[in-house]
Order: C-alpha cells, then structure tokens, then sequence
C-alpha cells in the first residue's frame, strides 16, 4: 500500500509530458473543486434560512408545551402545581386558546385569541417585539393584537378616535343554539399595543389577560396548555422524557422541534433533497476524472511493464491509479471546501448577496449557517464519489494495456 501510494503521488505531483492529459487533470480536479465548493454555499444558506427559521418559532415557542392527550382542556390545576415544584423549571405559564371572530368598523377577521398569565411575559419579552403601544392592563379590558391583524381589521393605535374592537367568542352550551345571536357572546376590548415577532403567529393571534378570557367564555380554572421555560443548561430533551415518564399517557409534552414537526420535518427533506441533487452534479463532475486516469493509465504502460517486471502484481498495479484517483478528489475537494467556506463565511460576514430591492424581507441578505458538519459532509461526499468514478477505469487496467 506504502509503495502504491508513493508512485501515485509521483504521478500525481511530477510534472506531466504531455499537455493534453496535464490539461484533463487539471480541468477534473477544477470541476470536483468547484462542485464541492456548490455543495457546501448551498448546504449552509440551506442551513441559515433553517437557523432563521427556528429563531423566529424559539419567539413564541417555550422549550416544553404540555397539552392533555384527550380533549380540549386542562381541567385542574394539580398538573400546575406539581411542576412548581421542579427545581429544572425558571418559569411556568398557563395558556388558553379560543376561535373568535374580531370586528373592527366594516372589517373583520377569524383569528384566535389567547389567554395569558402574569408569567407568560416572562417566557416570551413581548416588550422587544411591540410596534406601537405597551402591553395590556388586565384591569382595563384591553388585548394585544399581533401585526398581521391589526392589518386585516384596518385598526391602528395612531389614528385618532380608533374605535373598540368587537371579539366574538363561542358560547359554552351543551345543545347547539339554531339562533345565531344565542352562539356568540360579544365583548369590547381597546387594544393597547401592536407586536410583530413571526408572521404566521402576528396575523393569527390577538392575547389578553387568562383569568378575563376565562370569565368571558365561563371556562373557569380550565385552560389549553402549560408552557414551560427551563433553566439554562438543563436538557429540555432529558426532562421532557422525566416528565412523560412521570405523568403518564394523560398528558402530551413537546419540546421545540415537535411543536412544529411538520416544518422541521419539510426543512431536513428540503435539505437532504438538495444535497442528492449537487451530490448528483458533483458524481458528474467525477467523469472527467474516469477520462483523465484513462488517459493517464494509457501514457504510462512502458511504467506499468516495469512495475510488474520488478515484481508488482496486477492488483497493486490498479492501487496506484486508485490512489491516484484518490488524490486528484482529495485536491479538488479540499480546495472546493476552502473556496465554498471562504464564500460562505463571506456571505455571512459581510452579506454579498442581497435579497432583492424593495422587499420586505426579514433580513437583507441571504442567511447563512457554515459549520464544521456541512464542510465535513462536503468532503466525504468527494471522497467517496472519487473512490467510485476512479474504480471504473482501474478494473480495466488489464484490457487497456
């Protein structure tokens, strides 16, 4: 192996007598270079556009969420009270949800109001994310309304003599009323602020204080889920599975990523998807390195006679093109990696390219996330593609001379 390695790096590093095969190396081992430097610019904005993703969810999502397994409610406090006495939990927050229909003027909307605690503002720091406003005053009927609402209801703060807006709740009865004015109570409210943290959850929810909506809807002491804020350096994963274990199938504990399985889910197959296709480009890319050693085992034949004159066998005649192959990706692919790091790492230091003019996007410039993983699977990838592409050429050593 020692000696097949050796001659291959000779081959591999001498310099070549005829231009033509020079040249065919030289474009083989660019074109791995650039496919991998491709894979891994691609594989981090991939990466960003997730990491921006689920900073914008971490907003309004706590590390753990418990719902109950069966029905729409948590129906006692005695779940509230014996996670209080956790010594892993900073701070515990009780939230309840109901379907409303907000009117404003001529305008209205089906969104979803949420009731909160005096904690739940200690979860989420809603006073980073306010617009125009303050938070609301529980005392005083007032909600705070997301931004995307406050656009589908035409209200604004700003605007002299806003009027109340109208919020439709659901009346609790056992039978369904045929009278529409008997299927909903209607209760005023002025909002106090307006926040913008992550669209889909800005145009969906308007909050308000927990003990009002409970009173308004008479779901007393009931309420949709408990949310769950860990102190720093405790597992969430770990403590989520004491939890289940504890309290049984009565409750549904989720932390982060499966409060929103299904995205996170479509954001690894969306990744995985790109990696096969530039996996697929760079394979491509390795053709002209199955030509180049050809070409190269086709120049060196008078080379090949006297390696098995001096007693090399046929197999460790093919471990010299092999590792030859080897070290051609190896060059292209470590090169790639330093070209796709040094682009990446530029895009996210100083944002070369830009999202578009005139666009109200997030932020300006593509997000990117470079880190060791990405660069690591772009390597491996060429490496494993060289071994194969050069297999090809190597097993017809014996017909070709």
């Amino acid at each position: 192996m020692r000696a097949s390695l050796f001659i291959a790096l000779r081959y591999v590093f001498s310099r070549k007598r005829k231009t033509a095969i020079h040249l065919i190396s030289l474009i083989s081992v660019v074109g791995i270079s650039l496919g991998t430097a491709a894979l891994i610019v691609v594989l981090s904005v991939f990466g960003g556009f997730a990491q921006l993703i689920e900073g914008l969810y971490d907003r309004v999502d706590p590390d753990l969420k418990i719902t109950p397994a069966l029905g729409k409610y948590i129906e006692s406090d005695s779940l509230y009270h014996s996670l209080k006495g956790f010594e892993e939990i900073q701070f515990l927050s009780k939230a309840y949800e109901e379907k409303a229909l907000f009117t404003h003027g001529e305008e209205e909307y089906v969104a979803k109001v949420l009731g909160v605690d005096s904690h739940y503002f200690q979860l989420h720091p809603f006073q980073d994310y306010l617009r125009y406003g303050s938070q609301f005053d529980p005392n005083n009927y007032e909600v705070l309304i997301g931004q995307g609402l406050a656009y589908y209801l035409n209200y604004s703060l700003s605007r002299r003599g806003a009027k109340a807006i109208e919020i439709h709740l659901p009346v609790d009865k056992d039978g369904l009323s045929i009278r529409p004015d008997q299927a909903f109570s209607i209760h005023k409210a002025n909002p106090s602020g307006v926040f913008q943290i992550q669209g889909e959850f800005d145009g969906a929810y308007a909050l308000m204080d927990l003990n009002l909506l409970q009173n308004w809807t008479n779901q007393y002491n009931r309420y949709s889920w408990l949310e769950v804020e860990l102190k720093e350096g405790i597992d969430a994963k770990g403590f989520k599975n004491e939890l289940q274990h504890r309290y049984g199938s009565d409750y549904v504990i989720l932390d982060r990523g499966e409060q929103h399985a299904f995205l996170t889910r479509v954001m690894a197959i969306e990744k995985w998807a790109v990696y096969l296709i530039f996996t697929f480009i760079l394979f491509i890319a390795t053709f002209n390195l199955i030509g180049s050693l050809a070409m190269v085992i086709l120049d060196k034949r008078k080379e090949i006679f006297s390696l098995q004159a001096m007693g090399a066998n046929l197999r460790q005649v093919r471990a010299v093109f092999w590792w030859q192959g080897m070290l051609m990706s190896s060059i292209g692919g470590l090169v790639g990696a330093v070209l796709g790091s040094l682009i990446a790492w530029g895009q996210e230091t100083y944002g070369w390219v830009q999202m578009g003019n005139g666009g109200n996007f997030l932020v300006n410039a593509y997000p990117v996330d470079l880190n060791f993983q990405t660069v690591l699977l772009g390597i491996l990838t060429v490496w494993i593609m060289g071994g194969l592409s050069a297999l090809i050429p190597v097993k017809r050593i014996k017909e070709m001379i």
